[in-house]
């Protein structure tokens, strides 16, 4: 601020002078003296003041309207015109920057300076507001270039400073428990990377420590990145990254990667959005609206209107339109608006080159390199057809298909993969998949599907995911599976090793069938209720899998309170169920403690394997800024009749978060600190905050 004030220091006083030298005008037609003011400012500002200009020419920040609208602030050189007047410099960079179009060459007239004469475009104004610093040009539509919501030039893209980041959170257990030795371990993560240019460097890395064993360095992800402002905006990857699961499942890799992307677009033109068209009587206001909230508005002339830049908040839910008139009357209609991932806008590609080794953490004993494209263009408002490949090592695979908005129907994708693989084994197999995708909101009745799958494979179909872990889990002529044991009466006390139980087979299990949905129904003032559903089946019923829940949920005058029951199948292991409860009431009386935020949180949960656990809790915010939160809470467990109290406290400051919780039963003693927080290093100096900085990644 104090530089910019500098800046503009000459102006201001240009602009005090000339209030004066006006005043004085007005009082007599004499030659007023200027000789008082050669102590207060320069020869260009007196002459400004002799002269009666608002503005001495040079270069100043001024913001830019165009028809009413703020397009931005930039620096206008300022010049004499063939009048001697003082007037801004429209120059090409501000012509191009804010898309003005010249129709005829009588229109494109400059000056020797460079500066276009907006006077020679029929009906086009420049009006310059020097106090506010404010240049308004009224330009005919038909001289503009019309883009989406949210266009930014590409040569005003700012690419960030150079800065190093660093995200981090430590953390420390120490388990006491009466049956076992003690435990603990700590634990140290990583997030971080720096910006240099065009160019992002980003790493994830861990140091571990557990009970018996040494310490642990572990690089989750090492990689470079930029954006690429070509006509389909793009960005390079290198180094360790993951593919997208528009067409194929989603595959750790270390190699390079190619991608469309939207990020780089206008607002209006990310994700997928229907075109929607109507006709307004008269200049008209423009407003819609998805799930009651309003996302767009826009004015229009009389005629037909086309709205194709626009950004829906959710994408689900049908768009409510309003025509507002200038006399007042109103016009409504719904658009109908689901959309499936994998639709593109009409005239847009998306599309993905992926080339590298796979890379895992848990198969690390086969790492093939392989090659990946995906591919997708938005044909019009309702079809987006789209296609894939994948080469590795011993397998390759195709896919082909279709997504489509149905309108009142909703949205539906439709695809088929065909996939040939060698096994460990050195069998060819081959076999294809078939998969739906499906998604509707019903606003009127307050029903939300978001997004119903059904994949069916025939049995010796693998997918590039599965092809690799049939290879990595063939192990001395046999197929090694694992499993997490949850059926131990003292499982909460076990280490994941502990837990672990193997399981081998001559054959490698393939799915058959794969289904999820998603369903909430609201109830208005009585609530909300959902159900969850994902379930595997395989060609051998043993590793069958599931998990569903149904719940409901109610704010009752600032108490709420949930019932939900959930059933899972696990691999190798029979079913479970759990049905609970829970209710949070505010302690908001008396007055003295309101301000405290003080809530009793109750819950209960039977479940069909361990039996029933009960918890009560008090939490409440602490502190003049309330940024220390602490809460006590008991519990009881069936399985092991156990009792338990425990502390927990959360500190927010304002350069690092802390934590630290406490718990002692009859059966085990456990205690935990926590710290986290980021570090961003500059030119100007290094910063430490408690939240965690956002990095792209």
């Amino acid at each position: 601020m104090p530089n910019l004030l500098l800046k503009n220091l000459p102006f201001r006083l240009t602009a005090v002078c000339i209030g004066i030298y006006s005043s004085l005008a007005h009082a007599s037609d004499t030659e007023f003296n200027v000789a008082f003011l050669q102590d207060v400012t320069d020869q260009v500002s007196i002459e400004a003041v002799k002269n009666g200009y608002s503005i001495t020419p040079g270069t100043y920040d001024f913001s830019i309207f165009i028809n009413g609208q703020k397009v931005g602030t930039r620096s206008v050189e300022f010049l004499k015109d063939e009048h001697n007047n003082v007037v801004p410099c429209l120059d090409q960079h501000l012509i191009d920057d804010y898309s003005i179009l010249f129709q005829s060459p009588s229109e494109k007239r400059q000056n020797a300076a460079g500066c276009y004469d907006l006077s020679a475009i029929p009906n086009a104004t420049i009006t310059t507001d020097t106090n506010a610093q404010k240049i308004d040009l009224s330009i005919p539509q038909i001289n503009l270039q019309q883009y989406a919501r949210g266009y930014v030039p590409v040569r005003l893209f700012n690419q960030g400073i150079n800065a190093l980041v660093l995200n981090y959170s430590l953390s420390s257990n120490y388990f006491n428990n009466k049956n076992t030795e003690d435990r603990y371990n700590n634990a140290l993560f990583l997030n971080g990377g720096f910006n240099y240019g065009a160019w992002r460097y980003r790493n994830q890395s861990s140091l571990t420590q557990y009970s018996g064993q040494s310490t642990h360095w572990q690089t989750v992800s090492n990689k470079f990145e930029r954006d690429l402002h070509t006509p389909i905006p793009m960005r390079l990857e290198l180094g360790d990254a993951s593919s997208s699961n528009d067409v194929f499942d989603s595959i750790n890799f270390r190699g390079v990667q190619l991608s469309s992307d939207t990020i780089q677009l206008p607002l209006g033109l990310q994700n997928y959005a229907p075109v929607i068209r109507g006709v307004a009587q008269t200049n008209a206001l423009i407003e819609i609206r998805q799930n009651g909230y309003i996302i767009y508005t826009t004015n229009v002339a009389a005629g037909n209107f086309v709205i194709n830049d626009l950004y829906a908040a959710n994408q689900s839910g049908d768009l409510e339109v309003s025509i507002i008139e200038s006399d007042g009357r109103i016009k409504k209609f719904v658009q109908p608006y689901s959309a499936v991932p994998n639709m593109v806008r009409a005239g847009q590609s998306k599309f993905q080159l992926t080339a590298g080794q796979y890379r895992d953490g848990t198969y690390n004993n086969y790492h093939p390199y392989f090659a990946q494209l995906s591919y997708a263009y938005g044909l019009n408002n309702y079809l987006t057809p789209y296609t894939g490949a994948i080469a590795a090592q011993d397998y390759y695979a195709v896919a082909t298909g279709l997504a489509v908005s149905m309108g009142n129907f909703g949205a539906l994708s439709s695809d088929i993969t065909y996939a040939q693989n060698t096994t460990a084994q050195g069998d060819k197999k081959e076999g294809g998949s078939l998969r739906f995708l499906y998604s509707k909101s019903l606003n009127s009745l307050g029903t939300n599907i978001r997004v119903v799958g059904y994949r069916y494979s025939t049995q010796n179909y693998y997918s590039l995911g599965d092809a690799l872990q049939e290879k990595a889990q063939w192990k001395n002529g046999l197929y090694e599976y694992t499993y997490d044991d949850t059926t131990a009466s003292n499982n909460d006390q076990l280490s994941e090793e502990e837990r672990r139980r193997y399981y081998y087979s001559s054959t490698y299990y393939n799915k058959r069938n794969q289904f999820q949905v998603s369903f909430n129904q609201s109830l208005g003032q009585r609530g909300q209720v959902y159900a969850t559903l994902a379930k595997t089946d395989f060609w051998q019923k043993e590793f069958n899998q599931e998990s569903w829940q149904v719940g409901y949920n109610h704010n009752y005058k600032g108490i709420f309170y949930g019932l939900y029951y959930q059933k899972t199948k696990s691999m190798f292991q029979s079913s479970d169920y759990n049905v609970g409860f829970n209710i949070s009431i505010p302690l908001d009386r008396p007055m003295t403690i309101k301000k405290y935020d003080l809530i009793s949180n109750t819950s209960y949960q039977y479940s069909g394997s361990t039996g029933s656990n009960t918890t009560t809790a008090l939490s409440g915010n602490f502190l003049e800024d309330k940024n220390l939160n602490a809460q006590v809470q008991f519990g009881y467990a069936e399985q092991n009749n156990n009792n338990s109290v425990a502390f927990n406290t959360n500190y927010r400051g304002t350069k690092l978060n802390s934590s630290f919780g406490y718990t002692y039963s009859n059966q085990y003693q456990q205690a935990s600190a926590n710290i986290n927080g980021g570090v961003l290093v500059h030119s100007d100096g290094i910063i430490l905050v408690s939240k965690c900085i956002a990095i792209q990644s």
